[in-house]
């Protein structure tokens, strides 16, 4: 009885422990440490939506997302929230425009394609929005890691060359 109250109480204590709560996720997602991250995430949508839309059908426009993350990595150089944090919630709010423009581009595919041929890509399309999300978030930290180099290495560059 004894060994089984223990095992109880680690199971307790683990499953606290590694189980977030509803509430700290809520905290997470209405940080307001990184209200600029998602309202800079959330400015770049459209901008990728439209530029992709003018490009070739089947290629997404980057410089939205890069520009998204010069501007996270420019602006969270020197706060203190971790700008990893920041470039992360900038590039998951700027994929919602890649994952826009891939469904809406894979819907006018599915339409012209045989019934075999468009259940495959309709089963494959969640598939090919992680790999959206997935690139969208890899240009969004690079751009990000660039601007915040830029803005902790730039003042100890300029004073050096003089």
């Amino acid at each position: 009885m004894r060994r089984r109250c223990k095992v109880l109480q680690c199971y307790n204590k683990c499953s606290i422990i590694t189980m977030p709560t509803l509430q700290r996720r809520w905290d997470d997602l209405t940080d307001e440490s990184l209200r600029v991250a998602t309202l800079v995430g959330l400015a770049s949508i459209p901008f990728t939506v439209v530029l992709s839309g003018e490009s070739e059908p089947h290629a997404i426009a980057g410089a939205p997302l890069l520009f998204a993350g010069l501007i996270v990595g420019y602006v969270y150089g020197k706060r203190p929230t971790a700008s990893r944090r920041a470039d992360r919630r900038a590039g998951a709010v700027a994929s919602i425009g890649v994952v826009l423009w891939q469904l809406s581009y894979l819907t006018s595919i599915v339409r012209t394609l045989s019934l075999e041929i468009a259940v495959v890509v309709t089963a494959l399309t969640p598939v090919v929005a992680a790999v959206g999300v997935g690139l969208s978030l890899l240009v969004v930290m690079v751009g990000a890691t660039v601007a915040e180099w830029i803005v902790v290495n730039g003042p100890r560059i300029r004073d050096a060359s003089n």
